[in-house]
């Protein structure tokens, strides 16, 4: 990730935020969509939003910007204030009281009112995004420092 340099002591450097959110989540090679919906925003446009700056994110936000990026809590305050972000130590430690996804997706899938062939389509996507995140969280776990490419 290119460090961009802290334009304000204030605490509300947003377009360095943004920056930095777009360089981490192709990273991780997530797309916008699967970002908003891993960070539990309502629509996949606040998330354009926010990483175009057209919005900022409340701070009732950040814990979902930083689960859906591996980034350990207080990332968003930080890259805000000019510091950097820190990896998360370990995926799901940070946030315990959010459900697993996956967990409730299968619940979801298992509702009688479904057709068998809704209900397999809906499992194959579940395991293929189980497999992705068990790649990212390998991938993650061989990280053990964020620095940015100069």
């Amino acid at each position: 990730m290119s460090v961009m340099p802290n334009t304000t002591q204030s605490g509300d450097d947003w377009p360095r935020l943004a920056h930095y959110v777009v360089i981490r989540r192709r990273e991780l090679g997530l797309s916008q969509a699967e970002a908003a919906r891993i960070a539990q925003f309502g629509a996949r446009n606040t998330w354009i939003n926010m990483e175009t700056g057209t919005t900022k994110p409340r701070d009732s936000k950040w814990a979902g910007i930083e689960r859906a990026l591996l980034w350990a809590r207080g990332s968003v305050q930080a890259i805000l204030s000019g510091a950097e972000p820190t990896l998360a130590d370990s995926i799901g430690a940070e946030d315990e009281e959010v459900e697993d996804p996956a967990r409730i997706i299968r619940d979801t899938v298992n509702r009688s009112d479904w057709d068998e062939g809704t209900k397999r389509a809906l499992i194959a996507i579940v395991e293929d995004a189980e497999a992705r995140l068990a790649e990212i969280r390998k991938s993650s776990s061989d990280v053990h420092s964020f620095r940015p490419i100069a």
